[in-house]
């Protein structure tokens, strides 16, 4: 519980998105919403919900703490990973 909360609070929350049809896949920062760690702790184990883990190699590789049941979405290859996600799901992208 304590890697995963530690992680839950420190993990860059990029997205929560309800389709890939409004996914702005060139969106600044600022623009796109984010949730806290509260609420996706909340919402693990959810039917519907889809995480990505959209850390760079190295950092992916090296981390012991992973959110359970995430998916991989490589860096810079947003567009093969995007297409392949559900278009009902709700998707949380994260990166620490």
């Amino acid at each position: 519980m304590g890697n995963r909360l530690i992680l839950l609070l420190c993990a860059s929350v990029l997205a929560v998105l309800a389709s890939f049809a409004v996914f702005p896949l060139v969106a600044g920062a600022e623009d796109v919403p984010r949730v806290s760690g509260d609420y996706l702790e909340r919402k693990l184990g959810s039917e519907g919900l889809v995480i990505v883990d959209s850390r760079s190699g190295s950092d992916w590789r090296g981390s012991s703490s992973k959110i359970k049941g995430a998916i991989r979405g490589k860096p810079g290859k947003e567009q093969e990973w995007a297409s392949e996600l559900p278009k009902d799901a709700e998707i949380i992208i994260y990166c620490a």
